[in-house]
């Protein structure tokens, strides 16, 4: 009940929260990554049965940390950081 309400931000905001996400993302997965580009080396049709499981993990990995709660959470944090990104902001100058 006392939760603010999510943030609407311009376009290129948008944008740059879901950049943070992902890289974000990539950075926790990235042991998950490194094993599927591993397996993946070399490799052309075959990657699609002979890495399935290293694309499972890396895949659900990325799932826990591109939720709709991460970017709800970046959004808040962008719009702290930068206001002037939120649609309808107007400066106190």
């Amino acid at each position: 009940m006392g939760s603010k309400p999510e943030p609407i931000l311009r376009r290129w905001d948008e944008e740059v929260v879901r950049t943070k996400v992902s890289k974000n993302a990539r950075k926790k997965c990235d042991p998950a990554i490194r094993e599927f580009i591993e397996c993946a080396k070399g490799r052309t049709v075959s990657i699609a049965w002979k890495c399935r499981e290293q694309r499972d993990v890396m895949n659900e990995c990325m799932k826990l940390y591109t939720t709709p709660q991460h970017f709800r959470e970046m959004r808040r944090e962008h719009a702290k950081d930068v206001p002037h990104s939120v649609k309808g902001y107007e400066s106190a100058e």
